[in-house]
Order: structure tokens, then sequence, then C-alpha cells
């Protein structure tokens, strides 16, 4: 090499001032005659040489014979035309870019080459990766029948169809590759889309969101349903997007195909998942669905059939074993439904269908099937049979109050001769007489079966009573006192209440009487173990579940009493006819059947419900609801007694005792009597003489007419005759009204002498 054409120091100098040395790269000057005239430590390297072992070594020495001819031949050219030269090429398993530059010596001519050697096997392999998914998918992501999208983890587009290219791209040629997917999404959209990215990229789960999406590159956003979720290829993360445009199709979903994105879709949707058994393997497979169903988080156990049974509550997990069993022995269908316990901790019901896969021989291989969350399903299902079941025990409450209202007005009417002819008996003989004193008693056992038929009338909810604005607090109180001295001292009683729970309105006595009721059943059951009864009382919103199953409930304020005992429970068939009459499961002389029937009665008079809790070998609660009311009524006035008046007096009863022993009771007061077993006939005798009668006494319940109705037609005819109505079993829905028809009193048989005497005062007074 002569001198004119040597490496000069200031060619040197430049070379350091490019970094030369200090660069990680291997880079290396050759002369014409291919010598290494200088090179940096990172090209020594390579090569496995020193630095200065490397100087004055002929370059083509240390190529492999794979790629020394593509190398020389690029050189070569560098040479003649002085053209800078950058190529590519592949050896021993790695990428390598080569960067030539021709560098004139000191006599102008190319005598150099200044060459730099990158190694872009990672950038390369990145390259080619990604040309390598390209090239896979591009067929079926063009297949897929609507927008379908490949996106980096740095939201870089690097694949999509012709689908998705149509809806976002302003020219027909427009390249989408690399454009960042952010910049299609209007920006309101951008906080949402970037929350979803990050949980698909981190967590791996699919997420599916609505999303606006710029068309064509303009002004224009349309809404479309978008679901991504994560793939890995070759350790690198893409994300894979389907959508589908929700702005035409608001009610309905385009019709799915069959392709895996969609499937995943319709699984979220339908709360439900696939999976799969191998029965030569024992090897599952489940969707990513059936993670949650089971309760389980995604990953944190290996699919299999002893995981799925353990995902199973203990109570219900032999009769699914048992159908696996059964379908894996006869080849057939299997079918089951079970519960489990979700992430939170909620008890859910889950509904398995699987078929049995045959292989080219017939033998089943295999279990394939779904799963459904039917939670809500069974939620309405239980609802409803809870429902039919009220309206069946309603139903029969309801006859059998209408049996029992019936049954008291026929024993009202056969109290009313004993009881009538017993008191006149009574007031015509001495006290001292033997006779006074077994009317005496007669007039007793009479008052006896009154307040059983009162009972009976206020199970039917016939039995009117007097209500008023109560304190629920106090009466508790009152009733504990009582039942404390007869409370074996092996039962406790415990009480919360709620001192500013709000009035009621109510009879304080019936209120008294179901507290009474409830807590002496509730003490009977614990009597021979001993336990704890618990009364409570607070005041409480219905919620949604307590107002489906009661729907006369309003979402209003109720005062809840509730009573407790830790007694021996109740079976279901029991509790579906505690309500009923005469219905008890206790000892003959223990009770009459009559108490849970009269407490339903009672609470249902006041427009409230009562709640059970009971199961065999648990605690017993009854919940009463009662509204909360801040109503009051007038205070009762006792009235004066007023001097006897006789009067012309029409009686009709059709009941020929009654009729006697009443038209005898009123002649010895001094009335003038006209007695008449048959309404149609007393009506006709109004009618010849409306004048004659200054009172008109009758029954309610009569086989021509009612009292009401004959009231009414005779108000047609005299409009002030005054009416008194006697009855043995008074129906709310008869009583509208009454004064219209001029009914000033309202008797309930059997009827005391005195209250008769004082009631035909105080009405002829009145219309004196």
């Amino acid at each position: 090499m002569n001198e004119n054409a040597g490496f000069s120091e200031i060619q040197k100098e430049l070379a350091y001032k490019g970094g030369f040395q200090n660069n990680s790269e291997p880079i290396f000057i050759i002369d014409r005659q291919w010598n290494i005239v200088h090179a940096n430590s990172a090209f020594a390297e390579r090569f496995g040489k020193k630095l200065e072992e490397a100087i004055g070594i002929n370059v083509s020495w240390l190529l492999s014979p794979d790629v020394r001819d593509v190398r020389i031949k690029h050189a070569e050219y560098a040479f003649r035309t002085g053209s800078r030269r950058i190529f590519e090429d592949y050896s021993k398993g790695r990428y390598f870019r080569h960067s030539v530059y021709p560098v004139a010596g000191n006599d102008a001519n190319v005598n150099f080459l200044y060459i730099i050697v990158q190694d872009i096997t990672e950038t390369k392999l990145d390259e080619l990766k990604i040309k390598r998914v390209a090239a896979i998918s591009q067929e079926a992501i063009e297949a897929f029948p609507g927008p379908f999208t490949v996106i980096d983890v740095k939201g870089k587009i690097v694949s999509c169809n012709s689908h998705f290219h149509n809806i976002i791209a302003k020219e027909a040629n427009e390249d989408l590759s690399g454009i960042n997917t952010f910049d299609l999404f209007h920006s309101d959209d951008h906080s949402l889309l970037f929350e979803k990215l990050q949980n698909i990229i981190q967590n791996g789960v699919q997420e599916t969101a609505d999303l606006r999406v710029r068309l064509n590159g303009g002004a224009e956003y349309g809404w479309f349903r978008i679901t991504t979720k994560r793939i890995i290829i070759d350790n690198e993360i893409f994300l894979v997007s389907s959508g589908t445009d929700i702005e035409k199709y608001k009610n309905t979903e385009k019709q799915l195909s069959f392709s895996n994105e969609q499937m995943h879709f319709i699984l979220n949707v339908t709360n439900a998942g696939t999976w799969e058994t191998s029965l030569e393997t024992s090897e599952s497979k489940w969707s990513d669905e059936i993670w949650p169903l089971f309760g389980l988080e995604a990953g944190s156990c290996s699919p299999s059939l002893k995981n799925w049974l353990n995902s199973i509550l203990p109570e219900d997990r032999p009769s699914v074993e048992h159908a696996i069993a059964e379908s894996i022995q006869t080849s057939s269908e299997f079918n089951s439904n079970w519960r489990v316990r979700d992430t939170d901790g909620n008890v859910r019901w889950l509904l398995c269908k699987g078929i049995p896969v045959k292989n080219a021989d017939g033998k089943v291989t295999k279990f394939v099937g779904m799963i459904l969350d039917i939670t809500e399903k069974k939620r309405i299902e239980d609802e409803k049979t809870q429902l039919e079941t009220r309206i069946k025990r309603s139903e029969r409450l309801e006859t059998l109050g209408n049996l029992a209202g019936g049954i008291a007005h026929d024993f009202n009417n056969m109290l009313t001769p004993i009881l009538g002819y017993a008191e006149m008996g009574m007031i015509e003989l001495p006290e001292n007489h033997n006779v006074y004193t077994y009317l005496h008693e007669i007039t007793k056992a009479a008052e006896r079966a009154k307040n059983l038929v009162y009972q009976i009338l206020t199970f039917s909810k016939s039995r009117e009573t007097e209500s008023s604005s109560i304190s629920v607090q106090g009466i508790i109180d009152d009733a504990l006192t009582l039942l404390r001295a007869s409370i074996p001292s092996t039962i406790s009683i415990k009480k919360h209440i709620n001192q500013s729970c709000r009035n009621i309105f109510a009879d304080p006595s019936k209120i008294y009487q179901v507290i009474l009721n409830l807590c002496t059943n509730a003490f009977q059951a614990m009597e021979e173990t001993g336990g704890t009864l618990t009364i409570e009382l607070d005041e409480v919103i219905p919620g949604d579940a307590l107002v489906r199953k009661y729907p006369e409930l309003r979402e209003e304020p109720y005062m809840l009493l509730s009573i407790t005992d830790t007694g021996h429970g109740m079976e279901s068939k029991t509790l579906d006819r505690i309500f009923e009459p005469f219905f008890t499961t206790k000892p003959v002389n223990k009770g009459t059947g009559l108490g849970l029937s009269v407490v339903h009665g009672i609470i249902g008079s006041y427009n409230g419900v009562i709640d059970v809790e009971s199961q065999p070998g648990k605690d017993t609660t009854f919940h009463i609801y009662l509204p909360i009311s801040d109503k009051t009524i007038a205070s009762y006035e006792q009235h004066t007694v007023i001097p006897n008046i006789t009067a012309s007096i029409l009686l009709v009863d059709d009941e020929e005792q009654v009729l006697s022993v009443m038209k005898l009771m009123l002649t010895q007061l001094g009335h003038r009597i006209e007695a008449m077993e048959s309404p149609a006939k007393a009506l006709e005798l109004i009618k010849q003489a409306p004048e004659q009668f200054d009172l008109l006494i009758t029954d309610l319940t009569m086989p021509e007419m009612t009292g009401i109705k004959l009231a009414s037609e005779i108000y047609s005819y005299r409009r002030n005759i005054p009416v008194i109505l006697m009855t043995g079993y008074a129906n709310e829905m008869d009583l509208n009204n009454m004064e219209k028809n001029n009914i000033i009193r309202l008797l309930k048989k059997p009827i005391r002498f005195d209250v008769m005497i004082a009631a035909i005062n105080e009405v002829l007074a009145s219309n004196l």
C-alpha cells in the first residue's frame, strides 16, 4: 500500500470522533487488498482476538463460507462505484446488517471501506414473527364475517380484514398497519378503552365494551360492541378484536358465527361455560367462563373432574357423582344441577348438560357439554312455588273461615234463646232459689260458649273490634310479665325492643292476644328441653324479596314483631297447616288448635302479614308485619242510661226459637211486637201500613233477603223508621253504607237482655 493511498491520521481522527472505539457494534476499515487497517474492540471481540492481533489480517479469512462471497461482492461494488452499500445476511443463527461506506484516500480514490456490522437478530425475529402471524392468520381474519383486527401491546394495528378496512380507511388503498388504535376511538371513550386493555393484557381476561369508532377517517362516529381477547404467540402478546355494529341493530344482535371469539361472547352474555373431559386420558378442558361459574379464580387449579366436584356444595355432590357414573356407564347424555358458592360467598345454582362423543369405531372417548347459571330461574321458580303454596293455603283458610263463620252464625242463633230464657228465668226468681242458681250456671256456660264463638269469628275475620293508635312496647312488657310466672325457669327470655318504633292502629287486646298465643306456643315447644324465648320489635321497610312473597305488603314502614324459640322446629307439612283452625300437634290437653288461626285472622284484619321460619331441629321464628300508623281515634264515651220507652216494633228473624225468645223479652218490657220469620212478608206488611211501626229489629242473614236488603226496601216506603240489625256473623262487605238505610245499631248474637234494653231505649230516644 503506497503512502498516498494510506489511511491518514486525519481519517483516523475523524473515525474516533464518530464514536469508532466506543461503539458497541463491530466497526472496521479495510483497504483494496481486504486487509484490516483499523478496527474497534467490538470487532476484535466478535472474532475472539485482541485488537492489535486483528490489525493487518485479511478480512476474507475471518468470514464464514456461507456469507463470504456475498459480503465480498458488496464490498467490490462499493470500491468500484464509490457508492454506499447497506445489506443484510444470516450467519450461524444470527441476522446482521452491514453498512459499507467508501472512504477516499490521499489520492482522492476510493481506497478504503468503512464498515459497520449491526446484529439485528432480535429486530429481525420480531419482524419475521409479525410477518409470520400476519401470513398465517390473514386468510382466517379475512374470512371473519365482521370487522376483525390484530394489534400489539402498544395498541398498533398488526393486521386487519377488509371489513375493518372499509369502516376505518379514508381511501380504498390506504395501509392501516402501524396505526395506533386509540386514534380510531372517540376521546370520551379513551378512559374506558385503556381500562379494558390493561385488564386484558395483565389478567388475560376477555373484555367487551360498547365504543364509538371514527368512520372512514372523518368526523362521524358509529357505535360498535367490541370484544377483545389476549393471545400469546412465541411468548409475544397480541390482542385480537372483533366488532358488531350496534348503531343499526340496537335491539337485536347479528346472528353469531361459529368463530371462537363470538362463541365466548355468547357464553359471557348467557352466564354459561363449556367443558370437555376425555375418558381415555382423564384430561379436562374448561372455557374461560367456567371458572367464575364454579366460584374459582381463573387458573387457581387444573381443570379436572375432581376439582369440578370439589366446587359443588357437599350436600349436592353425591347426586352429581351418581349422574356422572351413570352417564359414563351407559354412554348416555349427562344432565344434572347443583349448587356452588361464588367468590363473593353467595350460593348459586348451575345446570349442566353433556353429550357423549364417539370415535370412528363407535366407542365413547369423551364428553362435551355446557354449564349454565340458573340461579335467577331457580329464584323465580321458588317464589312461584311459595306463592302457589300461599295461595292454596289462603284459599283453604278462606274456605275454613267461611265455614267457621257459618258455624258461628248458627251457634249464636242457638245461644240466643238459651241465654235469653235463662236471663228471663233469673228475673222472675229470687237469687236464693235453687233454679236461679241453675239458670245462673246456664248463663255462665253460654258466656263461655260465646267466647269460643268470638275466637272463631276472629279467625274468620268477621269479628268487629275497637281499634286505636297503640304502642306495642308496653303491650309486650305486660304480656311478658304475665307469662314469666308460668314459664319454667329452664327457659330464658330475651328482649330486643326498639323503643323508637312508632305506633300501629289496632285493638290493644287483640295484639295482647297475639303475643300471648305466640309466646305460649314458643315456650311449649321448649317445655321439655329448655331454651331461649326471644322477642324482638323493630321498624322496617320490607325488601323486594319479601314484597314478592307477600304482594299485599308495600315498601313503606312496618312494625316487625319477631318471636323465636329454640325448640324442635317444624317440617314443611306442618308449616303448611299451622294456621288451620283445630289443627294442632299438641296432646289433647294442651290446646284447642285455635290459637294460631286466631293470630292469623287478627293480623290479616289489620292488613298485616305473618311469616314463619322453621326447620326440623332448628329455631322457629314468627315474623309479624303490621303497618305503621300515627292515626288516632276519639276515646269511647259511656252512654247515659235512658229511661224505658214503649213502642210498636217489627221483629224479623228466620230462626223460630230466636224469634220466640226475643218476642217474649220485648213484650215483658211493654212493647207491642209483630214477630215474623219471613222478611218478604214483613216488607208487604210495611207496604200496607208504613206508619204502624216505630222500630225495625231484623236479623242480618236470612234466606229470602238480608237484613240490610230488607232495611233498604223498607226505607223506600218509610224513610224515618230506625233499624237495629242483629247478626251472629258480620260480613264487612255487607255492612257498607248502613247508615243510609237508617241502620242505627248493630247487635252481636247472643244478645244479653240488658244490652237489648239499652239499645232499644237509645234508638227510640234519639228518634223522638
